[in-house]
């Protein structure tokens, strides 16, 4: 991980949990949207969000329950779009 990946990751990190707010794990994202990554793919480390464990590996998690999850709190690309835009502000269209 270089040093911009490093200084991303720490400040996803101390937005908190996107859920509930405690202190999180970092889920990368393995789908862009496209469904061009998978498992065994290289994740980015930019392609990050924050979730506790709870939401991140417990019973009713992104990994657990992926469909229930995402149906609850929004997709994971649409969940990336809200802390990108709260880390780095919204982006202009045109």
């Amino acid at each position: 991980m270089n040093v911009k990946e490093q200084e991303h990751c720490k400040a996803v990190q101390a937005l908190g949990c996107y859920i509930c707010g405690a202190e999180p794990q970092l889920h990368h994202i393995r789908n862009d949207g496209t469904g061009n990554a998978g498992i065994g793919r290289k994740n980015s480390h930019f392609s990050v969000i924050p979730l506790c464990y709870n939401h991140h590996l417990g019973p009713f998690s992104i990994h657990n329950k992926k469909l229930l999850f995402e149906q609850r709190h929004g997709t994971e690309k649409e969940i990336l779009q809200i802390i990108t835009e709260r880390l780095y502000g919204k982006k202009e269209s045109g």
